[in-house]
This record gives C-alpha cells, sequence and structure tokens, in this order.
C-alpha cells in the first residue's frame, strides 16, 4: 500500500490524450475541404474523449487506477495506448465502440470505457457524409 501511495504522489496529474486517426487523399478542392471538415471534426472528437477520461467520476476513477496498478505491476513502465473503433450518431452521441488493441486484462476496463465515453455525446454533431468508425488512439501520460 505505500508503494501505491508513493506512486500517486510521484504521478501528479493524469492527462488522456485522444488521437482520431482518418486517411484519405483529395482530388478536387471540395474533397479537399470535406475531408479537412472530416479531419477537425476528428480532433474535436479526440478532445471531447480527453475531457470525458479527465472527469472524476467513479468509473474514470477505476480506469485511471487500472493503469497505475499496470504501471506498479510492470516495474513504472507507461501503459500501451488502446486503440477503439468509434461509430457516432447524428447528433454526436457514441452509437457504438469497440476496443481492437488493449492489454491482454480487456474486460477489467472496456466496460468502463465504454460507459465513460458513451455517457454524453459529442458538442458538435458530425460533417454530413463523415466515413465511421472513427479509429481513435487513447494513451496516459503524466504531467508533474
Amino acid at each position: 500500500m505505500l508503494m501505491k501511495s508513493m506512486f500517486w504522489r510521484s504521478w501528479c496529474r493524469r492527462i488522456v490524450d485522444g488521437m482520431a486517426l482518418l486517411g484519405g487523399v483529395a482530388a478536387t478542392r471540395s474533397e479537399t475541404d470535406k475531408h479537412s471538415a472530416w479531419h477537425e471534426y476528428a480532433l474535436f472528437v479526440g478532445a471531447a474523449f480527453q475531457r470525458m477520461l479527465a472527469d472524476d467520476k467513479p468509473a474514470v476513477k477505476r480506469f485511471h487506477t487500472f493503469f497505475d496498478d499496470w504501471s506498479i505491476r510492470n516495474s513504472g513502465g507507461i501503459p500501451p495506448s488502446i486503440i477503439i473503433r468509434v461509430w457516432l450518431d447524428e447528433e454526436g452521441g457514441v452509437a457504438r465502440l469497440d476496443t481492437v488493441s488493449v492489454l491482454e486484462e480487456r474486460q477489467a476496463i472496456t466496460a468502463d470505457l465504454q460507459q465513460i465515453l458513451t455517457a454524453r455525446p459529442i458538442d458538435k454533431r458530425p460533417p454530413a457524409g463523415m466515413p465511421m468508425p472513427l479509429l481513435v488512439r487513447l494513451w496516459l501520460t503524466y504531467r508533474e
């Protein structure tokens, strides 16, 4: 317990970064504009997920505790990233979420992640015609 307490003090602030990845090459100016809007929205979604994963709710605390414990079990190593596929509805709500890659203890955090990211819609609707799913990479970084 003392080791865990020391660990908590050494890692002062948790930040979860999200990066939504979209691909594609534009052929025309309107295609370029469309892809630019998709990319901007993907970044917006990543920032929204970051805010959701920095909340004080019990599921968020369990999510962070899971990775803190993982780091302790693995000699202070930085947890690997989590890749998820996210389908958003017309209102910006998460309609479906699938984990693509995560630690071997997948069930331990998948339910919490699902609960966190589906609790409220994104504050902005997706652009018309935006392909789904979004591929999102989440990773934990710690700030002193």
